[in-house]
């Protein structure tokens, strides 16, 4: 997603906000293409730190982007995927990149150090999908692996297009405002959710030279791969 497409598509829905609807989601709405705005200059700041640093040497082939993919549809996703993975998952020397980069670089600006401190302590789940209301731009969704419980994030994508049952491979980012996805989100049709249980079970501890988040992150990776709902049926034009 670009900055300036994401901008105007924020842009437009305030545009077309009656003054009381504006006056309840609005101020939530702008900081949420602010949070949107400022993660993707700072994940492009913590990848070239990564790349720069040589904190990649020993980066999984599945996280990296496939010849098949470049210059098709599916390249978006991996081009997502890679940037969640390094910037969330990989460690070099037993440690995070982004914890390497929290201790080489200070945050410039107070919404670099909200965004760190949010990166660090995020985590990935399934979720299913309860509700969805493009007026209030959130979603509901439903933690189905661990004991997190519901969560309502902001949204664009998700409160437009998602179906109620729909499944989620999705990281959280707790903010003081609000909740919102990291930007990558892999759906499942409500059907697969035995399948997706049943074969994570199986594949959540493998590589062990992993560590327990980033063997997940693989595993639905690979389960998207396999039975996954198509990748763009959640967003909206701009995201």
């Amino acid at each position: 997603m670009g900055i300036p497409g994401f901008r105007e598509v924020a842009f437009r829905f305030l545009e077309g906000l009656d003054r009381t609807s504006f006056k309840k989601v609005g101020k939530r709405v702008d900081k949420y293409a602010e949070y949107r705005h400022n993660a993707m200059l700072l994940s492009a700041k913590i990848f070239q730190f990564a790349s720069g640093e040589n904190l990649l040497r020993h980066l999984p082939n599945q996280a990296k982007i496939p010849e098949a993919v470049r210059n098709t549809d599916m390249e978006d996703l991996y081009v997502h995927v890679l940037y969640e993975y390094v910037i969330f998952e990989h460690r070099e020397k037993d440690k995070r990149v982004l914890d390497w980069y929290m201790k080489k670089n200070q945050p410039e600006n107070e919404w670099e150090q909200i965004l760190l401190e949010a990166f660090r302590s995020s985590d990935t789940s399934l979720y299913e999908v309860v509700s969805a209301s493009a007026n209030e731009v959130t979603a509901t969704l439903r933690d189905i692996l661990g004991e997190g419980g519901d969560v309502v994030v902001t949204d664009f994508g998700l409160s437009h297009t998602a179906s109620i049952g729909t499944l989620l491979f999705a990281r959280i980012i707790h903010l003081p405002w609000l909740n919102a996805t990291s930007g990558l989100s892999l759906p499942f049709f409500p059907e697969s959710r035995d399948i997706l249980l049943r074969e994570y079970r199986k594949r959540k501890s493998k590589p062990a030279s992993l560590d327990e988040s980033a063997r997940r992150f693989l595993a639905f990776l690979r389960l998207y791969e396999e039975i996954g709902a198509p990748y763009t049926s959640f967003r909206i034009e701009g995201e």
